[in-house]
């Protein structure tokens, strides 16, 4: 993933992968450059900025006269982002292990605390968003920033996959005795545990989706 240049830019750019990730922009919907313009209060100059890089980074595509679509994920292609996801973060994880301080222990243990109260408060809007934030704090501890932007985009792709709905929820559980346990080895300077508890998390998320996408063949 490129580093975004321009505020109106990134603007657009983290916004359209915001909508892909919630679900409002599903795969197979044609983006506009001037309704994106309009709802983002920019010129299209941005807009085609920001769809150039989403396309670089496997989130949209263009479809030869048709127009530019967001990407519909083949089975294939989620295999392929879950088995670079799971090479990726799991040396991070061995690398964070090492690394981690008081600080980043604080850091995750809120975010833990807060994907921890969503099932029971029934709102899972901003789940998504909280997992993507957990997994980026454990990249980030690492402080190699090539490796830090691959396993970034790599999450994204993967939240941007992942389907929405009762299925999805009923997996937040789940997510959340993994994601404690990744937590739990980081704070024990562990790094074999570290590793093998992301790869399974990586691994388990793969067969959900892989799960729910053939059962709505």
């Amino acid at each position: 993933m490129d580093k975004i240049s321009g505020n109106y830019t990134s603007k657009v750019y983290n916004g359209l992968i915001e909508e892909i990730i919630e679900g409002t922009l599903k795969g197979g919907d044609r983006l506009c450059d001037a309704d994106i313009a309009q709802k983002y209060g920019v010129s299209r100059t941005p807009v085609r900025e920001a769809v150039l890089l989403l396309e670089k980074d496997g989130f949209i595509e263009t479809i030869g006269r048709k127009g530019v679509f967001v990407k519909t994920m083949s089975i294939q292609s989620v295999k392929d982002i879950y088995f670079v996801r799971e090479i990726l973060e799991s040396t991070a994880g061995n690398l964070a292990a090492q690394l981690v301080r008081e600080d980043d222990l604080f850091l995750l243990s809120n975010i833990l605390s807060k994907m921890e109260e969503i099932p029971k408060a029934g709102n899972y809007t901003d789940y998504p968003r909280l997992d993507l934030e957990f997994h980026r704090s454990i990249v980030n501890i690492c402080g190699v920033e090539l490796l830090s932007r691959l396993c970034t985009q790599m999450s994204l792709l993967g939240a941007s996959i992942l389907l929405k709905g009762e299925d999805y929820e009923r997996s937040i559980p789940l997510f959340n005795k993994e994601h404690r346990n990744i937590y739990d080895c980081l704070k024990s300077h562990n790094t074999e545990c570290t590793e093998k508890a992301i790869r399974e998390h990586i691994q388990n998320g793969k067969v959900g989706v892989l799960l729910q996408m053939l059962n709505r063949t």
